[in-house]
């Protein structure tokens, strides 16, 4: 098969799957929950603070096409995912995200990238007993950005990090916990051209460490996304269609904090 042929169909493959992560039911469905339980408990500072982060990540999540975004606004939309789930977890996981350094920004690197690793943490990366740990952490050199999400979960021995590994080398697709990994390297790989950047190896704190490279920031390969942030995205066909179907109703879906469609 051509090898363009071959990427443009690797491409809709990953499509899909970003659209039905980016409408996760599960996530939504527990996320209900728990502002169910807020509401048996009267607390409506917690339903108010819950409500909006949730509105405000399905809102990045659906209202923009831009496959490229700057860094920080991988950084509010990761927080966002965090944010929600410690209401789920409280003091059973854990997670650190260090402050972003300025020269790192704006630097542009592909959507949902850092938000699917720790998503992924989240799910396998956590001891299935005691305290759950997860670190997320960026670093700029000279030729390059990288960015890690680490954790300290027991799972992943010598030999899980090895088929794991090859998963991601090999793009084999077969069903198991990788193939996320994998469709993560994949992206990369296409749009910069080369493989390897995504790179997998046991973290201090015990479990995995998970590294994304965006390379050549410093050298004008990756010139700075042209983003606005969490408050002014781009508007999706989906979002379209349901602008007008709202139009119609005569509705209102404006939620506080966030702006509208443009």
């Amino acid at each position: 098969i051509d090898e363009n042929y071959r990427q443009k169909i690797l491409v809709q493959q990953m499509e899909l799957k970003q659209l039905h992560a980016k409408v996760n039911p599960h996530f939504l469905h527990n996320s209900l929950l728990n502002i169910r339980a807020m509401a048996q408990l009267q607390d409506y500072e917690g339903i108010e603070d819950m409500t909006e982060k949730l509105s405000k990540f399905y809102l990045y999540a659906t209202r923009t096409h831009r496959e490229i975004v700057a860094a920080r606004e991988e950084y509010e939309y990761t927080q966002l995912y965090i944010d929600i789930q410690s209401v789920r977890f409280g003091e059973r996981i854990q997670a650190q995200v260090e402050p972003l350094p300025e020269d790192c920004a704006e630097v542009g690197m592909p959507r949902f990238i850092l938000q699917n690793l720790v998503e992924n943490a989240y799910k396998y990366g956590v001891p299935a007993q005691g305290a759950g740990l997860i670190r997320l952490r960026c670093e700029s050199q000279r030729d390059a950005v990288y960015f890690r999400v680490e954790d300290n979960g027991t799972q992943f021995d010598e030999e899980k990090l090895r088929v794991l590994r090859e998963i991601i080398e090999t793009e084999r697709e077969d069903g198991l916990p990788g193939t996320g990994l994998m469709n993560i390297a994949l992206r990369l790989k296409l749009h910069y051209g080369q493989s390897g950047l995504l790179r997998l190896e046991r973290s201090a704190l015990g479990g995995l460490c998970a590294t994304v490279v965006i390379p050549g920031h410093r050298m004008g390969i990756n010139p700075p996304a042209s983003s606005e942030g969490l408050r002014k995205v781009e508007t999706s066909p989906i979002a379209k269609l349901f602008d007008l179907k709202t139009k119609i109703s005569g509705g209102n879906r404006d939620v506080p904090g966030s702006a509208g469609g443009r």
